[in-house]
């Protein structure tokens, strides 16, 4: 600001008047424009949003790591009697005939197999006999056959060493040797039905 001073002074003494005017305007303007002055513009502060950037890391610098899927160690065809499919099984079966007791969620035997054309559990009324009563309950894949089904009530275990994918061999026994019973279910392909009974 100084320099400019310095410099009018001495263009304003060896001018005549109208220049002399026109020249101050000439001046101030310039010395306006040149000096970062109070304006606006420069004082407005301005927002910037970093977009994050969408070019691939470069092929040395290492990415995100990437977890690998793990094999399933549970055989999805397996033996499962703690499947959801059983507990909502149980949870959906009428009281039991004589004493109107729920089920207990938990089964006394069974080899369910949500693979299987045919599997079972047996359950237990939930009360506090020694031998409460106890039935049989049929699956075909997975889903409870809850229609068309033989009488189950009874049956307290299951042979699994004889049942296969599309046959269930149930067992009843109270304990009196020669008073066993045992009958074979087998998946006909639209049904459930009883192929064998011996014992009896």
């Amino acid at each position: 600001m100084s320099v400019v001073s310095g410099a009018v002074r001495r263009m304003v003494l060896g001018t005549t008047p109208p220049v002399l005017t026109t020249l101050l305007v000439v001046l101030s303007a310039l010395a306006c424009a040149c000096t970062g002055g109070d304006s606006t513009v420069s004082k407005t502060p301005t927002n910037t949003i970093a977009s994050p950037s969408s070019t691939p890391p470069s092929p040395g610098q290492p990415s995100a790591p990437v977890k690998p899927k793990l094999p399933s160690t549970k055989d999805d065809c397996a033996v499962n009697l703690k499947d959801p499919a059983v507990a909502s099984a149980i949870a959906l079966l009428p009281p039991a005939p004589n004493n109107e007791a729920t089920w207990n969620p938990v089964p006394v035997a069974g080899n369910y197999n949500k693979c299987a054309p045919l599997s079972a559990i047996i359950v237990a009324a939930d009360t506090h006999e020694p031998q409460p009563p106890t039935r049989a309950v049929f699956f075909h894949l997975g889903g409870v056959i809850s229609h068309g089904v033989p009488d189950t009530y009874g049956y307290n275990a299951i042979d699994l060493s004889a049942s296969t994918l599309d046959t269930v061999v149930l067992n009843f026994s109270n304990g009196i040797p020669g008073l066993e019973s045992v009958v074979s279910f087998r998946w006909n392909g639209t049904g459930v039905e009883k192929v064998q009974q011996a014992g009896q």
